[in-house]
């Protein structure tokens, strides 16, 4: 199960500048400045893994959250493009 405050929503302390996702893995908070209304986000779900990332002005955010099971090392394919791999 994983649950999100998406990015322009209100977060878990009412910021509307904070992504909260929670799973069966854990919680993670990002918290950036900026326009919350610009703010890109994209959330990845597969089993035993989340990948969270978040981009607001400069600043980018890439959370992976895991159980560590088989395929948890493996990075999605739209992050090795982003890092240009």
């Amino acid at each position: 199960m994983c649950e999100t405050a998406h990015a322009g929503g209100a977060g878990e302390n009412g910021s509307r500048d904070t992504t909260v996702v929670r799973d069966a893995n854990g919680v993670a908070t990002i918290t950036q400045t900026g326009d919350p209304g610009r703010a890109v986000e994209r959330i990845e779900k597969s089993p035993g893994r989340t990948t969270i990332y978040r981009q607001s002005g400069g600043n980018t955010a890439i959370v992976t959250m895991g159980a560590g099971g088989p395929g948890a090392g493996d990075i999605p394919e739209w992050l090795h493009k982003y890092l240009g791999r």
